[in-house]
């Protein structure tokens, strides 16, 4: 919702002062649409660059890996098990 209320604040911002530039980066966002809601303004695609891989952990295999067990309060020793 705090982003929501930004956007209106920016958009009323450049139609008041065009000399503001706003850069929105972002892998995931619908350019298209955020073109439109600040009046057709022009969208930059950058392609190449550093791509790094993205490895997905779960909360579940997290606390296997750890050791944890609720409600025993091993959790700490555990934790400080794997960290040495």
């Amino acid at each position: 919702m705090d982003s929501d209320f930004l956007l209106v604040i920016l958009r009323r911002l450049v139609r008041s002062h065009p000399d503001v530039r706003i850069i929105l980066m972002s892998a995931t966002v619908q350019a298209d649409r955020f073109a439109a809601y600040f009046d057709e303004c022009p969208i930059l695609n950058v392609t190449g660059g550093r791509n790094y891989p993205v490895e997905a952990n779960f909360l579940e295999d997290t606390i296997e890996k750890l050791g944890y067990t609720p409600g025993t309060g091993r959790g700490a020793l555990a934790l400080r098990a794997a960290q040495k």
